[in-house]
């Protein structure tokens, strides 16, 4: 059975396609390998993953040994993101938030605990 002449023309479309697509990937240069090698500072690694703290229990603790769930944020993470006031520092802890306080003081929310103590 004779294919129609509108499918007929599709076939024809469709093999042209195909034709052009094989002399482009024919036509095309392969480059030259490229290595890219790297490793970590061990001084900036350790300034963003604080091992030990004095805050919270008054002692210089590691932080696996204190019993609870504390959040460090280090003090050159603050410099390289250019954080000003104690809301900034606030957004990157899980579990706390900052909204506009009355007369325009920051209010903090921590773990769903709203605070009212000026800081």
């Amino acid at each position: 059975m004779p294919l129609p002449p509108a499918h007929r023309s599709t076939l024809l479309v469709l093999a042209a396609l195909a034709s052009l697509e094989s002399g482009a990937a024919a036509a095309q240069e392969t480059l030259s390998p490229v290595t890219v090698t790297g490793h970590s500072a061990p001084e900036a690694d350790s300034e963003y993953r604080p091992t030990r703290s004095s805050t919270f229990t008054k002692t210089d603790t590691p932080l696996k040994e204190v019993p609870a769930s504390i959040t460090v944020v280090p003090a050159q993470l603050m410099k390289d993101q250019a954080m000003r006031s104690l809301a900034d520092v606030i957004r990157y802890v899980p579990g706390a938030s900052v909204h506009q306080g009355e007369g325009n003081r920051d209010q903090f929310i921590l773990r769903g605990v709203s605070t009212n103590a000026d800081i």
